[in-house]
């Protein structure tokens, strides 16, 4: 597997899904970073966010697994409430460490 040498991060909030809606059906899957965002939702609103995405999108979407090496040409959502790790093995791969929990300062 090529090491990634590029990596697109996104991160938005309110207006958010409206942006995304936009954006990313402007890439295609040719193209040469994975693209990760960080979306501010509350947990279980994610998962049909990366669907819909998909959906309208020539590039691939889908939610962050733990572990998951990252791809070129991917659209990588983090879940809802949660933070993201990215760390790179011996062989210079990017992967998802694990997602952290985000707690709500009040």
């Amino acid at each position: 597997m090529a090491r990634i040498k590029k990596l697109v991060v996104i991160a938005v909030s309110t207006g958010g899904p409206k942006a995304l809606h936009k954006l990313i059906p402007m890439f295609d899957e040719n193209l040469d970073a994975p693209i990760v965002i960080v979306q501010h939702m509350p947990k279980g609103f994610t998962s049909s966010l990366a669907e819909r995405l998909n959906e309208s999108s020539m590039i691939t979407v889908s939610e962050v697994v733990d572990g998951e090496v990252l791809q070129k040409g991917h659209v990588y959502l983090a879940k809802g409430g949660r933070h993201l790790e990215i760390a790179e093995d011996q062989q210079g791969q990017l992967f998802f460490e694990r997602t952290i929990m985000s707690r709500l300062i009040v």
